[in-house]
């Protein structure tokens, strides 16, 4: 099985040797390497240009596009991914440090034919390689209800509410990721990618760090937190639009079939209910005997059971609409 390393660049001197040296140092070496870089105006083109040469030795095929204009990085990382030819797409931050056995153990992963999108850990390091003490999964916070969903390939609660892939540490079936162009626009490449990967097959997710991923003041994303709207709204109206807007690029795509028998059917549908429900819980009527029996018919078609919000969103919508 091989794979195509895609690594996207824009003025990333500061750290990019030390990421391209560690992608040379794997135990199995990528088959392809593919570097855009988006308008870098530091020595970001000559390191490049100064490690083609090693990289091609080692047997590596290196594909390198310098961008005219500027990109932003989803657009970046698209232009880069639809150039990759291999069956496994490894995607590569310009400023992070890969443990030498990263690339082996994603394609021992992929061994199942099931399986379309890999993410894992990572230790967290700051702009002088030196380890902050934890890992992305805990300065995400990672629940342990999460943690069960994900071994048990269950993203039907965690998708519509927030993001745990970085694209820093995934890679995905050039089929799958394909099937996800174009890229949306509205979320960043990760998310998208992992959001229509668990519509079409199996994520799996290594909880061991395969890199050490980098925190410094110039991260073009970095970690994000899951902020929603002012505070001037209740909590649960706040939260409940976050998920209308994570929901809806990923159903208009649904709805478009543009990926049509690339989904799972039930999957797809899991969505699509969810987006209902969501828009549904948003706009409850002022009358409480009409909550009650709006509350009462999306109960009974088991709309809140797909969030594993249960009960207790549905007396709390009847109590108050959000």
């Amino acid at each position: 099985m091989s794979c195509s390393v895609v690594l996207c660049t824009c003025n990333g001197e500061r750290f990019l040797q030390e990421q391209l040296e560690s992608i040379l140092a794997q135990t199995v070496l990528p088959s392809e390497l593919i570097i855009s870089d988006d308008t870098s105006t530091d020595s970001t083109t000559k390191i490049i240009e100064d490690f083609i040469p090693v990289a091609s030795s080692a047997g590596i095929a290196v594909k390198y596009i310098r961008q005219s204009h500027l990109l932003g990085v989803t657009r970046n990382f698209e232009f880069a991914m639809r150039r990759s030819t291999k069956e496994i797409v490894v995607l590569s931050d310009q400023d992070d440090v890969w443990i030498p056995g990263k690339i082996e153990r994603v394609l021992r992963e992929f061994e199942s034919p099931d399986v379309v999108m890999i993410a894992s850990d990572a230790e967290l390091i700051d702009e002088n390689g030196v380890s902050m003490g934890d890992t992305l999964f805990e300065r995400l916070k990672l629940t342990a209800a999460e943690r069960r969903d994900i071994v048990r390939d269950d993203l039907s609660a965690i998708g519509p509410n927030r993001n745990l892939f970085t694209g820093a540490t995934m890679a995905v079936r050039r089929s799958t990721m394909l099937a996800a162009m174009p890229l949306s626009p509205e979320m960043h490449h990760d998310d998208w990618i992992g959001q229509l990967s668990w519509l079409s097959g199996s994520c799996r997710v290594i909880f061991e760090p395969l890199i050490k991923y980098r925190l410094h003041n110039e991260n073009a994303v970095g970690l994000q937190d899951t902020a929603v709207e002012p505070l001037s709204l209740s909590p649960r109206r706040a939260h409940l639009l976050w998920q209308a807007r994570r929901l809806e690029p990923i159903c208009e795509r649904i709805i478009s079939q543009t990926i049509n028998g690339f989904l799972r059917p039930e999957r797809a549908a899991l969505r699509l209910r969810q987006q209902h429900h969501v828009l549904t819980r948003l706009s409850m009527p002022t009358s409480f005997f009409g909550r009650v029996r709006l509350v009462g018919v999306q109960w009974g078609r088991g709309f809140y059971n797909d969030f594993h919000g249960g009960w207790r969103s549905a007396v709390a919508d009847i109590i108050r609409p959000a």
